[in-house]
């Protein structure tokens, strides 16, 4: 699963078959983590399905990164995504080089 920041949202895609997709059609409440230790964010909220100019940035920024993935789209190896916007509602914000404090809690 690749991400990507279009505008202030966080946009990912993945196979529509996959466990995930599963998942989120049944329940849209996620908790998504992005690190680079010792630094990390952990968002907890739902998804929903990004605007049409938000998926047709996402796939500009995925294929100039993998341009593999729109090669073998063209060449019916792989199906269409299915997209999703992060809409979040709390995150939580750890600094580990500060030492283990307890992380910054920012509600939207």
């Amino acid at each position: 699963m690749e991400y990507i920041m279009v505008d202030e949202h966080i946009i990912f895609a993945t196979d529509p078959d996959s466990v995930k997709a599963k998942n989120l059609k049944e329940n849209n409440r996620i908790s998504f983590s992005v690190h680079h230790m010792p630094r990390f964010v952990t968002i907890d909220g739902t998804t929903e399905t990004p605007a049409k100019q938000e998926i047709d940035a996402y796939n500009k920024t995925l294929f100039k990164r993998h341009p593999e993935f729109r090669d073998a789209m063209a060449a019916g190896m792989m199906q269409p995504f299915q997209y999703y916007k992060v809409v979040p509602k709390t995150a939580y914000w750890s600094d580990y080089t500060k030492g283990m404090a307890p992380p910054e809690i920012i509600n939207y």
